[in-house]
């Protein structure tokens, strides 16, 4: 548990735990800001990007969430959320040609999953994309 604690406290990791923190409670441009200086202090860190993914995402923000998704999975290619909010950003953005790659990838990570596909967020709300035709 001291060698976990020690690890949190480093930066990126103690930048990433407050924005979730912040996340929780409610403050997404805090949160957001949190995650941001998580990636500048340790730009591997696929759970900050993956936290800014979504709170653009649910800001109405498709461009920046699809993009940051993006970044999550250049780091961490299995990361079901990020694929998942790719997957919805692109297709808010009427990008369908993403939308279907990353619809693919996702069944790929999920074989037993329909037609819909979902990643829990953080907040407990759920984000779906559809397949056509579904």
């Amino acid at each position: 548990a001291v060698q976990r604690d020690a690890i949190l406290e480093q930066p990126g990791y103690k930048e990433n735990n407050e924005g979730l923190e912040l996340y929780r409670a409610g403050d997404l441009a805090g949160a957001r800001a949190k995650f941001a200086e998580a990636v500048a202090a340790l730009p591997d860190l696929a759970p900050a990007w993956a936290g800014m993914a979504e709170i653009d995402f649910e800001n109405g923000d498709y461009q920046n969430a699809l993009a940051n998704a993006e970044s999550c999975l250049e780091h961490d290619d299995e990361n079901v959320k990020c694929v998942a909010i790719a997957a919805n950003a692109a297709r808010e953005l009427g990008d369908m040609e993403t939308n279907q790659r990353y619809v693919a990838r996702y069944q790929e990570l999920n074989p037993d999953v329909g037609p819909h596909l979902s990643a829990p967020g953080r907040s407990g709300r759920r984000v779906h994309a559809e397949t056509p035709g579904a």
